[in-house]
């Protein structure tokens, strides 16, 4: 029976251009070539749904980026394992006729370097301008599912999983209770609420009367058609691709990039400044924005240095969300 090594990527183009090239490289151990192989096939799964790519020639630093940011934020994913992927697909790329410098993107300006081990990047957060331009850019073009996308994870904090996965019986329930009910598409399948503030309350509401919601059966997903094959990744490829073609038209001039990570963002700084501004100290802001954003706890006991810094011995998923104030 014929091996098929890479029967895991997805796209059929993108399949037979990974196994020419990995088929044409001669150098290195067998053991070392297995291993990337099996550490790349995600990520070029992840570069077909979210960039259209099939070819390996496509592939360049943005792309890397958008893993890397993939990785550390929405899978919470241990820096050393994303260098080990990180080397893998530029094995790859070597043995591609690309220039160098369209891949060559390195560790540090990824932030994945050994110096970056206890407190990862930060995201690119949206600013409020950003988030109110975004609203009104997606408004204008008619767009629903991109308008809506957008405030409810700016609003509830989703992951952009958790977003597609929502059904029309958690809206609802949403809508009578104050209380979003979270669990299909979370972070390791675990519940967690989000209670609802006035505006969260009325952008529910208001999805609930929309054409998401109406004539639906309580089970149905609000934003997919479940019985069409491949349509939840087509949805988040939807939302991430309107970052690609319309971030700059509506980013700050000191922002360097925006994506559905940097809506997230937002979202954990407005519950952190919220907590703040009402007196709670930033380790207690932090333990709120944790259970705001899912993640499993807060951790982390910040530490500062000399000079009012954050030490990197405080280092935790929830602050790399977060400005500290």
């Amino acid at each position: 029976m014929k091996n098929n090594f890479n029967s895991n990527i997805k796209d059929i183009n993108l399949r037979q251009s990974f196994a020419k090239l990995h088929k044409s490289i001669n150098t290195g151990s067998y053991q070392t070539k297995n291993t990337y192989r099996k550490a790349v096939q995600p990520m070029l799964n992840y570069f077909n749904e979210n960039f259209r790519i099939t070819r390996m020639e496509s592939i360049k630093s943005k792309h890397l980026e958008s893993w890397v940011e993939y990785r550390l934020y929405e899978t919470e994913t241990d820096t050393s394992t994303i260098r080990k992927e990180i080397a893998a697909i530029k094995y790859y790329l070597n043995h591609t006729n690309l220039p160098p410098e369209n891949y060559n993107i390195t560790n540090k300006e990824l932030g994945i370097s050994r110096a970056d081990e206890d407190i990862r990047p930060k995201l690119h957060s949206m600013t409020e301008t950003e988030y109110q331009k975004a609203v009104e850019l997606t408004e204008s073009q008619g767009k629903d599912f991109e308008n809506y996308g957008i405030r409810l994870m700016a609003t509830c904090g989703l992951r952009l999983n958790e977003l597609v996965n929502l059904t029309v019986r958690q809206i609802d329930n949403a809508s009578e209770t104050g209380i979003l009910e979270l669990q299909k598409g979370c972070k390791g399948g675990r519940y967690r609420e989000i209670t609802l503030d006035n505006d969260g309350k009325s952008l529910i509401h208001e999805i609930a009367q929309s054409r998401f919601c109406q004539d639906r059966y309580l089970d149905d997903k609000i934003f997919v058609d479940s019985n069409k094959s491949g349509a939840v990744a087509s949805r988040k490829s939807q939302l991430q691709g309107w970052f690609s073609r319309y971030g700059e038209q509506i980013k700050d001039p000191e922002t360097d990039s925006l994506s559905c990570h940097s809506v997230r963002r937002f979202a954990a700084q407005r519950v952190y400044d919220s907590c703040r501004n009402v007196g709670l100290s930033p380790q207690e802001s932090l333990y709120r924005v944790a259970e705001f954003l899912g993640h499993s706890s807060y951790r982390g006991h910040l530490e500062y240095n000399e000079d009012g810094s954050i030490s990197r011995k405080s280092g935790d998923v929830t602050l790399r969300y977060v400005n500290i104030w």
